[in-house]
């Protein structure tokens, strides 16, 4: 890769992380995302699973009621993730709320929006097998992210573009590792399509 393509590409990614990050939405825009989001509350800030005393728990009918109380009926996976981004904040006294909220960004950001750059730079990697020169596979990872139906899940927290990165991050992973004759990193492939 030349100086020039190179240039290009980090040019591409960081416009890429900047786009992603500039379009998460910082409240809930439905029953959905605010039910996971009372996952992640319940989790962190009651060290429950129960989403009974949450702030989002009002703001969404997508919960189950069991043995007396209310769980979020959504995927685990990035409610887990999620509480993990959380709980670092929250210990320092950003709290997630109903409304506009910094703590909510920071956890769409982390769960959702950085995956779906993981995802493109995966795309660009796997792209990389095709012989196709580098400036033109950072167009392409580009043309996906932004053309797509991928970058307007990115806006909110739910598991369609975390499972869409997983699914992209994973085939390029088992891409990679036939061309290299090898099978280094197979099962921890499986176990990204399997999450997602």
């Amino acid at each position: 890769m030349t100086r020039h393509e190179r240039r290009v590409v980090v040019t591409i990614f960081v416009l890429l992380a900047l786009v992603g990050s500039l379009t998460v939405l910082p409240r809930a825009q439905g029953w959905s995302d605010a039910s996971r989001m009372a996952a992640v509350q319940a989790m962190v800030d009651h060290g429950t699973l129960s989403i009974d005393d949450t702030d989002f728990a009002p703001l969404t009918h997508d919960k189950v009621w069991v043995g007396g109380h209310f769980y979020s009926d959504k995927q685990a996976t990035p409610a887990l993730i999620g509480a993990v981004v959380y709980a670092p904040l929250s210990a320092v006294g950003i709290k997630l709320a109903p409304g506009w909220n910094p703590a909510y960004a920071l956890v769409t950001w982390g769960t959702v929006t950085l995956w779906w750059w993981l995802g493109l730079v995966a795309l660009y990697r796997l792209l990389g097998l095709t012989g196709l020169p580098a400036g033109r596979r950072a167009w392409l990872a580009a043309a996906t992210g932004l053309g797509s139906l991928h970058l307007t899940w990115v806006a909110t927290f739910n598991n369609h573009s975390l499972a869409a990165s997983w699914v992209l991050i994973a085939l390029a992973a088992v891409a990679h590792a036939r061309a290299s004759g090898g099978g280094r990193g197979l099962l921890a492939c499986a176990g990204l399509v399997r999450l997602g």
